[in-house]
């Protein structure tokens, strides 16, 4: 197996670019946060194939300290640099700063004469788990279908539940529920056959025009969190944006479903979507509605809104972290009460900036999304949380700091008839007392529950 170290100090990064080269590739992956610990691990063990480094870390010219430690070794592994081309440094590729999971693995499989057969075969294993819920919207799959059991000899057995071609069993989809079975399985060889044609038929679904309320909400759900897997998988392609796209109209179309707020949350607040999915549908409602009621509101900005709210937390959506625990953090002191781990709290610090930086890449992105994005706290740069909202950020940017501070509130009941609106209000009226900020507070009464 060949072995590539990679150099950075994001976890979050580091462990993504792991996480999928070891998938793909096939490449053992040791992550180090500087020239200096390259230098020390090389002390040690020099049979590596490739390094992967940022240009710089802080301040550090890391590149430039692994070109010369290299040479100075006189070691010929190849070396990639995530940062601008530099004359000086003998790279085998610089890569963009913004580089996708799937440039990236593309560019490694070329360097050690990988083909996209040979990434098929040894990507995932035999088999590749799937959520359960997923196959909630599925009527008929097309590869054989296993379930996952513990064997004697401590390895695991798949027995096939489901054949292709044939109807799936809902009920006993539900059994295996009810008993807390989270994944079923695929084979690895028909993994992205398997993906493709369960996009196709979310796709289909939400695009129905007999699609139910109920169903409507229940398939979005899948559709949010299989685009997500998409994300982590290979990147923004053609397919995750048309699955985030019709996620983003089903939970407009929701939102007329279901013009009053109690009706909405009756049938959220305890129902088994995913957290992050209803945070998603009920933050998209406030927000709408207080664009309803300004002067300047128009269906164009709902619109923007829809798309910024729907991207905007997506970095907590992996299968590492618990966005329940994660996007609620709206603050200084939130953040340095929650006992986070380093990673986590590299991701709430950072959210932001990534999610604004991912969107920059979607070319059927609203106007000035990816800046709304990364105010969407009230910071500029996308980075932490500010001690005040400052007047100067995106209006639409303070939109969004509002509805958040005020759906938070509405996802920590489990019974409508706790929440006391009014209550709510009056603390955000404390916490904004901006004039600006206030108006927008003051839309807030209007909402009918």
């Amino acid at each position: 197996m060949s072995k590539t170290v990679l150099v950075g100090d994001d976890s979050v990064q580091m462990d993504l670019f792991s996480l999928n080269l070891k998938a793909y590739v096939g490449t053992e992956t040791i992550i180090l946060d500087s020239a200096e610990k390259l230098r020390m691990f090389l002390e040690l063990d020099t049979s590596i194939d490739l390094i992967i480094t940022h240009d710089k870390i802080d301040i550090e010219p890391t590149a430039q300290k692994i070109h010369t430690l290299l040479q100075k070794k006189k070691l010929s592994v190849p070396l990639c640099v995530i940062g601008p081309k530099d004359g000086t440094i003998k790279c085998e590729r610089f890569l963009p700063k913004n580089v996708d999971i799937k440039e990236l693995i593309k560019t490694v499989a070329r360097i050690f004469d990988i083909t996209a057969k040979d990434m098929i075969k040894q990507s995932v294993g035999d088999y590749y788990p799937v959520p359960i819920s997923f196959f909630s919207r599925m009527n008929i799959p097309v590869c054989d279908v296993f379930l996952r059991l513990n064997a004697s000899d401590g390895d695991y057995q798949y027995i096939c539940k489901f054949k292709a071609g044939n109807d799936l069993d809902s009920k006993l989809l539900g059994e295996y529920q009810k008993k807390g079975i989270a994944n079923l399985y695929v084979p690895s060889i028909s993994r992205l056959k398997f993906t493709n044609n369960l996009s196709e038929q979310t796709i289909e679904i939400l695009k129905s025009a007999t699609v139910t309320p109920d169903s409507r909400i229940s398939t979005a759900d899948v559709a949010m969190n299989l685009m997500v897997d998409e994300l982590e998988s290979v990147g923004l392609t053609e397919n995750t944006a048309e699955l985030a796209n019709n996620c983003i109209n089903s939970i407009q179309k929701t939102i007329k479903e279901y013009p009053k707020l109690n009706n909405l949350l009756e049938r959220l607040l305890n129902s088994p979507e995913s957290w992050l999915y209803k945070y998603c549908q009920i933050l998209t409602f406030v927000s709408h509605h207080i664009i309803d009621n300004s002067d300047w509101g128009s269906d164009e900005q709902k619109e923007k809104i829809s798309f910024v709210v729907f991207f905007q937390d997506i970095a907590f959506m992996t299968k590492k972290l618990n966005p329940e625990k994660l996007a609620p953090i709206h603050s200084k002191e939130e953040f340095m009460n929650a006992s986070l781990e380093k990673n986590e709290s590299n991701v709430v610090l950072q959210h932001a900036l990534m999610a604004a930086d991912l969107v920059r890449e979607f070319n059927r992105a609203p106007m000035e999304a990816d800046v709304i994005i990364r105010q969407h706290h009230g910071s500029y740069n996308g980075v932490g949380f500010p001690d005040s909202i400052s007047h100067n950020i995106s209006h639409l940017a303070q939109v969004s700091v509002i509805a958040q501070s005020f759906t938070r509130e509405i996802m920590k009941i489990n019974d409508i008839n706790t929440f006391i609106s009014t209550d709510v209000i009056k603390k955000l009226k404390i916490k904004y007392p901006t004039h600006r900020l206030g108006k927008i507070v003051n839309n807030l009464s209007t909402l009918k529950f």
